[in-house]
């Protein structure tokens, strides 16, 4: 694939609290000149809190110089304990 996959989050500095449920945009643009199927991984935080919905099984096609949107939705359960977790966004076509 020629050219570039830029990928940001729209809140880079997401805070969740036990009990609580949050939502983020992670944008994925495709820069290459043609079309790719792109798998969106996330790391840091226990898997199971994790949803991607169906992208996380599917992955996301994305035409040449086109841009999608998918959305990330944390849910921590109430007796989690508190920590400072990364949230790593890996994108692989």
């Amino acid at each position: 694939m020629d050219g570039q996959l830029d990928v940001a989050v729209a809140d880079p500095d997401l805070r969740v609290s036990p009990g609580d449920t949050v939502t983020t945009a992670i944008r994925l643009r495709n820069g290459s000149d043609r079309s790719a199927l792109f798998r969106v991984e996330i790391e840091g935080p226990p898997a199971a809190w994790l949803d991607l919905g169906r992208i996380a099984q599917r992955g996301r096609r994305i035409a040449a110089g086109a841009e999608a949107e998918v959305t990330l939705a944390i849910r921590v359960p109430a007796d989690a304990t508190l920590a400072d977790l990364p949230l790593i966004v890996r994108v692989a076509a």
